[in-house]
């Protein structure tokens, strides 16, 4: 390509297609490779051919360059150089939280740290809604829960262990829940084997669940109906569900007097 941008090694630096597409093209319906090799009519297809995919990517990339990228470089440029420097003090903050890292500090330290850094504890304070004290109190249950929970972890394996206590694993809730008084907030693949005597279940909106990639051929895949059924019967007593838009096609499987509608 043609253009008259200054050279930049890019051997260390890795792009993320996807995240560019949605970045420049974000009201597309679908952001995957199959759906723009075809909506952009490239020369080669998606079709799940490694040595395609790479061609279709490739041709994607120059789609990008030719179309965005290099045509806003200089009002990008002109943008990033006003705005610049009201970062400047960010940056610098993350830097010594990087370093601070490579110290391995215990993880509730670190935690101390980035909300001093932040001044965070006096940015909630002076927010006077209830919104400020809930977002105080999510910051001292964090560093409740990495003192009592993982208080042996330091530096990045510390934020690991953290991630990883996040998204545990079923025998890993179920030992949880059972020695501490807490209400999970899971997903429905980790609720699978398990058991709740209250169970809310949220998001049931058409193309959310069912999502719109299961529903795009007019009806619904039965994978996602299987997951619908794991779903509902998690719960032992009662089972709330809940949606903000249009209600989910699936709420059609359960039986009119088995519900309770409430508004």
């Amino acid at each position: 390509l043609k253009h008259n941008l200054k050279p930049v090694d890019f051997s260390n630096i890795n792009f993320d297609t996807l995240d560019l597409v949605r970045r420049f093209y974000p009201n597309l319906p679908n952001h995957k490779l199959e759906f723009l090799s075809n909506h952009f009519q490239f020369e080669t297809k998606s079709n799940h051919n490694s040595l395609d995919d790479v061609f279709a990517t490739w041709e994607l990339l120059h789609k990008l360059l030719e179309d965005k990228i290099i045509p806003t470089a200089k009002k990008r440029s002109e943008l990033i150089n006003k705005q610049k420097n009201k970062f400047i003090h960010v940056a610098q903050i993350f830097q010594k939280l990087h370093n601070i890292l490579n110290d391995n500090l215990l993880l509730e330290n670190l935690i101390a740290q980035i909300v001093e850094e932040f001044n965070l504890v006096n940015i909630y304070k002076a927010n006077a809604t209830q919104d400020g004290a809930v977002r105080l109190e999510n910051i001292r249950n964090l560093f409740r829960l990495a003192k009592a929970e993982l208080n042996s972890h330091r530096g990045t394996n510390g934020i690991k262990e953290l991630l990883q206590y996040a998204s545990l694993s079923n025998t890993d809730l179920d030992a949880l829940t059972s020695s501490h008084p807490k209400i999970p907030i899971i997903t429905i693949h980790q609720a699978k084997g398990l058991e709740f005597d209250y169970e809310f279940l949220a998001g049931m909106n058409d193309d959310i669940f069912p999502s719109y990639f299961s529903t795009r051929n007019g009806s619904i895949t039965e994978e996602e109906k299987r997951l619908f059924y794991v779903a509902i019967t998690r719960a032992k007593k009662a089972l709330f569900l809940s949606s903000s838009g249009r209600p989910s096609r699936l709420l059609n499987y359960i039986p009119e007097q088995f519900i309770t509608k409430i508004k």
